[in-house]
């Protein structure tokens, strides 16, 4: 039995075979000698549970595939199946950036024992794997939170016992992560790393991407419920502090695009042929602060 900390990665599904292999094969070749997968399907109609079916006995893969009442459902069904200390939420079309991501997480959570929340910066990757926009992350901040800046969903991770003792709100479908960080950053210690610990992917199916305006009206009332106005107050800080700042971190980020290449045999993900000027001019154009609500996909 291994003395390294168990890791549980729960990834909720629902008919996404053309890219839950992709999930499956970034935990399959990461470093860290223990981890479990722990896949909840909602009853695919798709390959998806053909392709858990092949995977089942290269790792330590365990699935499921019911009807649930949603992504939070199926999330709450995953976090309480786990047996790791610590618990990592990878949705079935994103995946974990280098082959070294969990043993590094495992390390900085044995390092800093009082963190109960961790969470790093992230790529984003189109349909093909093709990397082309790279996210730096903002230190922890409850205001800038509050004001929808929202972390990157596959690049947290938390101790076992803050996913048990605190549910995701099962009547949300688009904003569940934002609602989530908001309700656990007034109880609990987050730390940033400034460390691509995750590839997040943005493609014409995506939650994020085909229900957008709902996306955004159940953002804003999820802040909205957690405290948040929407005067003169919110309004400087949104456009004299939070997106000059975006802007900043996304120049920064240049470096990480140039650094890239020199990683690419670490990548838990084949990139296909990385362009770093391709890279770098996607990155610089347009030159705009991102929309801040992190809107989630399944």
């Amino acid at each position: 039995m291994s003395e390294e900390p168990l890791i549980s990665i729960v990834t909720p599904s629902y008919n996404q075979a053309q890219f839950i292999e992709h999930n499956l094969r970034s935990i399959l070749v990461q470093r860290h000698p223990n981890v479990e997968h722990l896949v909840i399907d909602g009853g695919s109609t798709d390959d998806t549970v053909r392709i858990l079916r092949a995977y089942e006995q290269k790792y330590r893969l365990e699935w499921v595939s019911e009807r649930d009442s949603g992504q939070s459902d199926a999330l709450m069904k995953g976090f309480r199946m786990s047996r790791g200390e610590l618990v990592g939420w990878l949705n079935s079309d994103d995946m974990y950036f280098e082959r070294g991501t969990l043993s590094f997480v495992a390390k900085l959570f044995s390092a800093e024992p009082r963190v109960d929340v961790l969470y790093g910066d992230q790529v984003a990757v189109d349909a093909a794997n093709r990397i082309f926009r790279v996210s730096r992350l903002f230190e922890w901040n409850y205001g800038m939170i509050l004001r929808g800046n929202s972390l990157s969903q596959p690049a947290t991770f938390f101790r076992r016992h803050v996913v048990l003792e605190n549910e995701l709100d099962k009547k949300l479908h688009h904003a569940m992560d934002l609602d989530f960080w908001l309700r656990l950053g007034r109880s609990y210690l987050f730390r940033h790393v400034q460390r691509i610990l995750a590839a997040f992917r943005i493609h014409s199916s995506a939650k994020s991407t085909a229900f957008r305006k709902a996306a955004r009206a159940e953002a804003r009332q999820v802040l909205a419920s957690n405290g948040q106005r929407w005067g003169i107050d919110y309004k400087v800080l949104r456009y004299l502090k939070d997106y000059p700042a975006a802007g900043l971190r996304k120049l920064l980020a240049l470096q990480d695009c140039l650094r890239i290449p020199e990683r690419i045999d670490e990548l838990a993900f084949d990139p296909g042929a990385l362009d770093v000027w391709n890279l770098t001019i996607s990155q610089l154009w347009p030159l705009q602060a991102p929309f801040p609500l992190r809107l989630r996909k399944r």
